[in-house]
């Protein structure tokens, strides 16, 4: 199963909150194989790797 969601690191509104919220399910599902979990960042081309690991 994929559990999905998309971001913008600029985002002040719900995005943190999403963010928080895959946090806890990623601590729920760190050993089962069954469940991936992906963050899609919406504006690829403002978020550089170094914008990424500080969002992160």
């Amino acid at each position: 199963m994929y559990v999905a969601d998309f971001f913008f690191t600029s985002c002040p509104g719900i995005c943190p909150k999403m963010t928080a919220n895959m946090n806890i399910l990623q601590k729920e599902f760190l050993k089962d194989d069954d469940v991936l979990l992906l963050s899609h960042s919406v504006t690829p081309s403002r978020d550089s790797v170094s914008i990424l690991k500080r969002y992160a």
